[in-house]
């Protein structure tokens, strides 16, 4: 550790936190032409493999946090790999540790992570929900008298005693009404859009429906 100049200091607890590195120096990676990162990490791909065919590398000589049950993890999932199986590691769940006394531990995203990370959710469901409406109102995807009685309907059952202010609400404000007819056009536009991509199976997956009606113009 660099620092300055000697100092004394009397202290009733230490704590050190200097960080680590990995230990790969005199591995001999260079002569078999794996590569690393300016921090002596061994590059791998997201299923462990390093550039060189066979090779994989796992737990404190790759990027992430210096803990064995990650390595240990890591190292299941190489297993499952090669097996075929599709090994996974969800590193969300792996807890992250504070050698402290008493320690200091963690598990999941950070606050800031978690708003970073549903705001984009967030965002995409809003993009994703004026494409659909354009889709639907450009095709005159129109939900019927009857489909609407039938959602008004499900409202009410959903909340008993309460269904003479939910009918009024619904038939008489715009704002519910338009509230409660937008993600049956939403549902609409979806399945128009499959029936005319010929999709025999439905992919949940919102980007791989983003990508399908990038351009609705053109259906």
């Amino acid at each position: 550790v660099k620092g300055g100049d000697n100092e004394t200091i009397e202290a009733d607890v230490i704590l050190v936190s200097t960080g680590r590195v990995p230990y790969t120096e005199g591995l001999g990676l260079e002569n078999v032409g794996i590569k690393t990162t300016p921090r002596g990490q061994v590059e791998i791909d997201s299923h462990w493999k390093t550039n060189v065919d066979n090779v994989y590398a796992i737990g404190d000589v790759v990027t992430g946090p210096m803990l064995a049950h990650k390595a240990e993890e890591e190292g299941i999932a190489v297993v499952e790999q090669l097996q075929g199986l599709g090994g996974h590691v969800n590193y969300d769940c792996i807890p992250g540790v504070v050698y402290t006394y008493p320690e200091i531990a963690s598990v999941g995203k950070t606050e800031d992570e978690l708003k970073s990370e549903y705001r984009q959710i967030a965002e995409r469901r809003v993009r994703l929900g004026l494409v659909l409406s354009e889709v639907a109102t450009s095709n005159q995807l129109d939900v019927t008298p009857e489909e609407f009685n039938a959602a008004i309907q499900r409202e009410m059952a959903m909340h008993p005693g309460e269904e003479a202010e939910i009918y009024q609400r619904y038939t008489t404000d715009p704002n519910a009404r338009q509230s409660l007819i937008a993600p049956m056009m939403e549902d609409k536009a979806v399945d128009y859009i499959l029936e005319l991509a010929k999709v025999t199976e439905v992919d949940t997956d919102p980007d791989k429906i983003e990508e399908l009606i990038d351009q609705p113009t053109e259906i």
